[in-house]
C-alpha cells in the first residue's frame, strides 16, 4: 500500500490494518519521509522496529545514521501517555505518524468514562495537528471500541488487506 500520496497537510489520514498485520509495510514510506526531513513517530502498540526502518533507509540509498537522527520515536503504553505525547511540541512541519492508536485505549484498568474523555482529547489534538502537517494514524480493526468514531473523524480512510504467505510445514521429520 502506497500511503505517501494520501499524506497531505490538512487531512487526517487513517490506515486500517488487520489484527495480524505488523508495520513492515510502512517502513519504505517512513524511510522516504525521513529522507526528506524530520519525522515524528508515536508508537501506541509497542511494535515499531527502528532496525527495519534503518534497513529501508539504506535500501533507498541514504546513509541511515544522519537520517535516523531526524526521526523522533516515542512509545505510549497507556492512553494517558498517548495524550501526553500528542501534547508535546513537534518539529516544524514534520509529518506525524501514530501507530496503533487504539491499542492504548484497550486498558480495562482505566474506566470507560476516562478512556472516552481521553480519546476525545486525543482526537481534537490530532485534528489540530493534521491542520498543520501530514498525519497518518494506523489502527487495527480488532480494536473496535473507538474505531467507528476514529473512522468518522478521518478525512481519508485506507484499508489494508493482509494475507500471510502460506507456509508448508512438514508433517513428519526424516530421520
Amino acid at each position: 500500500m502506497n500511503i505517501l500520496p494520501a499524506l497531505s497537510q490538512g487531512r487526517l489520514c487513517l490506515a486500517l490494518i488487520p489484527p495480524t498485520a505488523g508495520h513492515a509495510w510502512l517502513m519504505e514510506p517512513l524511510a522516504v519521509l525521513a529522507g526528506r526531513g524530520a519525522l515524528r513517530v508515536i508508537d501506541g502498540g509497542n511494535h515499531f522496529n527502528a532496525y527495519r526502518l534503518a534497513k529501508a533507509i539504506r535500501a533507498l540509498g541514504f546513509d541511515p545514521a544522519p537520517v535516523l537522527e531526524r526521526v523522533y520515536i516515542s512509545r505510549s503504553f497507556t492512553c494517558h501517555q498517548l495524550a501526553a505525547n500528542l501534547a508535546l511540541p513537534l518539529p516544524e512541519a514534520s509529518p506525524l505518524i501514530v501507530l496503533d492508536l487504539l491499542a492504548t485505549f484497550q486498558d480495562e484498568n482505566v474506566s470507560l468514562r476516562e478512556r472516552t474523555q481521553l480519546f476525545a482529547t486525543c482526537l481534537a489534538r490530532l485534528k489540530k495537528i493534521a491542520a498543520s502537517r501530514p498525519l497518518l494514524i494506523t489502527a487495527k480493526t480488532s480494536h473496535t471500541e473507538f474505531l467507528e468514531a476514529l473512522i468518522a473523524n478521518s478525512d481519508q480512510v485506507l484499508q489494508m488487506e493482509y494475507q500471510p504467505l502460506p507456509v508448508a510445514l512438514p508433517l513428519f521429520q526424516k530421520s
